[in-house]
């Protein structure tokens, strides 16, 4: 009993980023402060600090504050970094996350239209940042990303490359 006031106490104090459209296998949430595991389903609410993890077979949809929506592959591990939207401040706007491994389609929210450097995607080969985007990436030993609306920029330590839907093949 004590256990689950005090889970609920730490979710209260924390940032919601969204909530769970679609759920199926097993999807979990990390919590940043408590370090417990709590099952997502649909109408779960997730917070800015959370780990999503979806298991074999696992998959989620998350819909974001800002409209943003993320589909998680099985097998994924996304962090919710720090995540804050206010319509009427644009200077306090911040959807940022870590992609530990997995994969994921998203289709960003009113975060990073105006400023995109208030939007990305970190990982441990490179850092994604959006511009109007419809993309997917998947980590495993290698970075992968696709661009089917918008563009994507890759950061690391050998350079920048622009991926975007006007892209010459």
């Amino acid at each position: 009993f004590f256990n689950a006031n005090v889970i609920a106490a730490s979710q209260k104090s924390a940032v919601v980023a969204g909530y769970i459209i679609v759920a199926a296998g097993p999807v979990t949430a990390l919590d940043v402060n408590d370090k417990q595991h709590r099952k997502l389903k649909r109408r779960s609410k997730v917070y800015s600090g959370d780990t999503l993890i979806t298991g074999l077979a696992g998959r989620a949809q998350v819909k974001f504050k800002d409209g943003a929506v993320i589909a998680l592959h099985e097998n994924t591990k996304l962090t919710i970094n720090e995540f804050q939207y206010d319509i009427e401040d644009t200077a306090k706007q911040r959807s940022f996350f870590t992609l530990l491994k997995g994969g994921f389609r998203a289709i960003s929210g009113a975060i990073g239209k105006q400023r995109a450097d208030d939007y990305r995607v970190d990982t441990p080969l490179a850092t994604i940042g959006i511009r109007g985007t419809h993309y997917e990436a998947v980590l495993t030993d290698v970075l992968g990303v696709a661009v089917w609306d918008g563009g994507v920029s890759l950061k690391n330590s050998g350079g920048v490359l622009d991926i975007g839907g006007n892209d010459e093949l």
